[in-house]
Formats: C-alpha cells, structure tokens, sequence
C-alpha cells in the first residue's frame, strides 16, 4: 500500500470529533510547509500544498495533469495575487481546493465559493520524516567520477538497485560549477537513487542536471538537509528529479523542474513549470536496495495511539462477552 504511514496518521485522527481531510503525498508536486510566492505564468502541474500564505502571480495555473481526487490546491494560511497581477485569478483544473482566507482569491474564469481550510493530518511531517529516513543512509551502490575532461561528474549506478551516496560542500562542489553538466551511468527504469547532500551553508546550485528519461524522473530523489539556502540558478535549466529540502528556503531561479520540489519556504522568481513527477517512496526502501537492511531500513511507521486504544477496548469488550456467555452456561 503507497504511502503506509500517511494511512496511519490519517487514521491517528479519525476518532476524534472532527473528521480530518486525508492529504496524500502523491497528489501533490509543489508541497511547501511555510510561505510561497510564485511569479506570475507559474504552472503547477500537480497539487499545491502551502502550509503558510501564498502569492500568486497572474495566470498561475495549479492540478493539470493530476488525478481529480484531493485538491488540486491546498492553502492554510491565506491566498493573494501578487502586486503585478492583472486580477485574472488562478487556473484550477477541479474545483476541490481549501484556502484558510481566501479573500484575495480568484479562480480563473469560475465564480464558485472556496472551501476553508480543514482540519487536517499534520501533513508536511510526512515529508520531514521521510527526509530524514533517507539522510540516514549510508553510500551504497554508487561512484563518482569528477575527472572527465567534459566537465561532467559522472554518477556511475549499480542497476536495478536503490543507490545512495551522501555528499557535502566537498564532494559535491561540482554542483556549483556554471559549466557542469550531470550524467548518470548504468540508469534504468527499475534503478532508484538518492543524493544526499548536508549543507554547511548557503548552496546556490549552477549544475545541469538532465539526462534522464522521462520514464525515470519518479527514480530520482535530491535530498538536501542542514537548514542553510538552496538557491538553483538560470543556468540550470530543467532540472530532473524531485528535490527534498524540507528545512530549507528555497530560491527558485531555474526553468521548470520534472519532480516533486518540498521546501520549508519557496521564493519562485521564473516564469516556468512544475511538472507531475512524483516518487513512490516504497521504491526507495531496502526491497531494491541489496542484502543489508539495517544498511538501507525500510520505514516501519508505529502505530497510532488510538488505534492501539481502539483495539484495547475491543478486545476487552470480547473478554467481557465470553465471561457473560459462560456464565450463562451454568445457570
């Protein structure tokens, strides 16, 4: 089952007195836990989950190209166009979406009420915690080699395995290089990645990095942790992959982005897109990722509070049933 523990959270919340929306994580390609601005022509293709506020340029458009089921738009804080804007409102491609003040909301070409906000699962936890899981991993399966004389690191794979390698300002300063141009040896469509970068400062990302197929942009995950700036500048292009940055501001410079793009904060200042690439997490767990799983564990969620009290009274309720019923057989 996709996304086990945002199941158990969500059931967490269903015993108490007001019903919780149950947000899933692959619904959404833009998932921000504190405050977004997007530039005017910003298209999200996917859903937008902003746990802050969020301003919205012109002809933002948001759940192109995703399921019609959950919101293709999710605020808790409140909604504006941005001081540019032209009023024509925001593009939504259902009319599912919940905004906590939606007084400076306008969709796009529709004059329907907007939901509020709900009560909902704490959702962005889901990504922290996940973030973390995949921080913890030790290298396995992977080689760099930064010695190519075409200034293109290359990320020499096992195939058909999760690969993880762990980097820093050190190992990984190719990242900063305005002239670099990221390739991956040995990728295929049942070959899953993850990066791990600790940032010790501010990063301003200058890489290209697209030579993936499409088939494999949900295999790929940047996983940026340490809580410093994530810039990605013009020089990037496209970037290919999704990008975990979940205590990071993130300064968004580049064209469109083929992934799931999570920040605590987001400053997108580019007329581009966000496309519906969105990784299953259980790819990335110690099923494909070779013999040692203490090496690479898989995410075991524990259970709900309520839940174990739930099945507590259950079981005290037939333990109770069972005494009454032997009684009875000797009266």
């Amino acid at each position: 089952m996709k996304y086990l523990s945002g199941f158990l959270l969500a059931c967490c919340f269903s015993f108490s007195a007001q019903a919780a929306l149950v947000l899933s994580p692959e619904n959404f390609s833009l998932v921000v836990n504190n405050n977004a601005s997007l530039k005017n022509g910003v298209h999200v293709h996917g859903g937008a989950y902003v746990g802050g506020d969020l301003i919205s340029g012109d002809n933002a458009s948001y759940g192109q190209d995703r399921a019609s089921t959950g919101p293709v738009l999710y605020v808790d804080g409140s909604f504006t166009l941005g001081r540019n804007s032209k009023n024509n409102g925001a593009e939504l491609f259902n009319q599912d979406y919940y905004i906590g003040d939606a007084t400076g909301f306008k969709a796009k070409g529709s004059s329907q009420a907007v939901a509020a906000a709900q009560n909902h699962t704490n959702f962005y936890d889901l990504f922290v915690s996940q973030s973390q899981q995949w921080a913890n991993l030790t290298d396995y399966g992977v080689t760099i080699d930064t010695t190519t004389k075409n200034n293109e690191p290359t990320f020499k794979l096992t195939s058909g395995a999760l690969n993880v390698i762990n980097l820093n300002d050190i190992n990984g300063s190719f990242l900063q290089n305005n002239n670099a141009n990221l390739l991956f040896q040995g990728m295929t469509d049942d070959t899953y990645v993850v990066i791990n970068y600790n940032l010790n400062s501010d990063l301003t990302i200058n890489a290209k990095n697209n030579s993936f197929q499409s088939s494999q942009f949900e295999n790929v995950i940047w996983n940026f942790v340490g809580g410093y700036d994530l810039t990605f500048n013009p020089n990037v292009s496209t970037w290919e992959g999704s990008i975990y940055a979940t205590d990071a501001k993130v300064n968004w410079l580049a064209n469109d982005i083929d992934g799931q793009l999570v920040a605590d904060s987001l400053s997108w200042n580019k007329t581009s897109q966000s496309h519906f690439y969105v990784p299953d997490w259980e790819n990335f767990t110690a099923t494909v990722a070779g013999p040692s799983t203490s090496t690479h564990p898989v995410p075991v969620p524990e259970p709900s509070m309520f839940v174990l009290l739930s099945l507590a009274l259950i079981g005290m309720y037939f333990i109770q049933s069972k005494k009454q019923l032997n009684r009875s057989k000797f009266k």
